[in-house]
């Protein structure tokens, strides 16, 4: 087991509502994997003091939840390209003193809809556009 120290890399996630999931899958596989990293899950009313906490005490990386998943691109560096088009990101880090921006809810939805047939990818756009409407 590894002491937290100087060296420990910092990851968190922001929320309206922060949870302990997140916090307890990913330090269980950082001491696993015997990783000198943390992770911790914040509330917060806004995103933007929030990645300037980031940012300034140079957090690794960080996750974001719904309601600011479209907000945080206005205070990031580097954005994907799926970040560009899609319009908003679930993950940010930080690539020496860079904040850039994924989506990594995108890259598992395409992975998991190339599994699928043709029909019942038919029927899952179906139930997504009737999903849209009730929006």
């Amino acid at each position: 087991m590894r002491w937290i120290n100087k060296e420990t890399e910092i990851y968190c996630s922001f929320a309206k509502s922060s949870g302990n999931v997140g916090c307890q899958i990913m330090n269980t596989a950082f001491y696993y994997y015997g990783l000198n990293k943390i992770y911790k899950s914040f509330s917060v009313a806004n995103i933007k003091d929030a990645v300037l906490s980031a940012r300034y005490l140079n957090f690794s990386g960080f996750a974001i939840t719904m309601p600011f998943k479209e907000e945080v691109l206005d205070y990031v560096d580097a954005m994907s390209e799926e970040v560009s088009w899609i319009g908003a990101a679930n993950t940010v880090v930080n690539n020496s003193g860079k904040f850039e921006a994924y989506n990594t809810d995108y890259m598992a939805a395409i992975k998991y809809l190339s599994t699928l047939t043709l029909m019942t990818m038919i029927t899952f756009i179906f139930w997504v556009m009737v999903g849209m409407q009730k929006r």
